[in-house]
């Protein structure tokens, strides 16, 4: 069944849509990286993923003939959905239109990934987007943040609902807590993305 999952970074998006990689599949994604992560760390098969742009350049930039070649695929996985671009979620909307059988499971969150269209200083509502909402047949889960997963720090988790329930945090308790050496301390902060924007900053003005 279709659907997009969305969550927070370190919730298991990644680890879930390898597990989804079964049978008749294709991985696509906006950049490389996440692809080589799940290729090298997720144990996916190289040759049943590439990036939007890949697809589109072995087709001669033709959307239409690029979506008849992932038509003949059962499901398709779309990581960092939050960055694809215009033409990106019209080949998936080509697709779905040539197959409608198709199923499309779609990952990502605008929090982790800085979404790649913005109106003003608003970043583009991709949640909210008709298309994609009507390529997840209106499907969405958002999931949490909990233990056992890679990323999970017990320590955060404490910070956060310290947070939730008195509107500050504790900054002595954080850092003076029982072996809570700073120079130790692993306090895994992940939803700033302001490295992130310096970054495409940069990469803008020099390209």
């Amino acid at each position: 069944e279709s659907c997009l999952y969305t969550g927070g970074p370190g919730c298991g998006k990644s680890t879930l849509l390898a597990a989804l990689a079964i049978d008749s599949y294709f991985i696509l994604s906006p950049c490389g990286n996440p692809l080589q992560e799940l290729i090298h760390d997720k144990g996916v098969d190289a040759s049943r993923a590439a990036t939007f742009d890949c697809i589109l350049t072995k087709n001669n930039n033709n959307v239409w003939k690029a979506a008849k070649e992932l038509s003949a695929y059962s499901t398709l996985l779309v990581d960092e959905f939050s960055q694809i671009t215009k033409v990106h979620l019209s080949l998936l909307v080509c697709v779905k239109l040539i197959n409608p059988m198709v199923v499309f499971s779609i990952f990502g969150g605008v929090d982790q990934c800085r979404p790649h269209v913005a109106i003003g200083d608003n970043a583009y509502k991709y949640t909210k987007c008709c298309a994609l909402i009507w390529l997840c047949d209106e499907n969405m889960v958002e999931l949490p943040y909990r233990a056992g997963l890679s990323r999970f720090d017990p320590r955060l988790l404490a910070v956060v609902q310290h947070f939730e329930k008195y509107h500050y945090i504790n900054y002595d308790a954080i850092q003076h807590a029982p072996d809570s050496d700073i120079a130790k301390f692993n306090l895994h902060i992940c939803f700033t993305n302001q490295k992130k924007i310096q970054i495409d900053r940069v990469c803008m003005t020099r390209f």
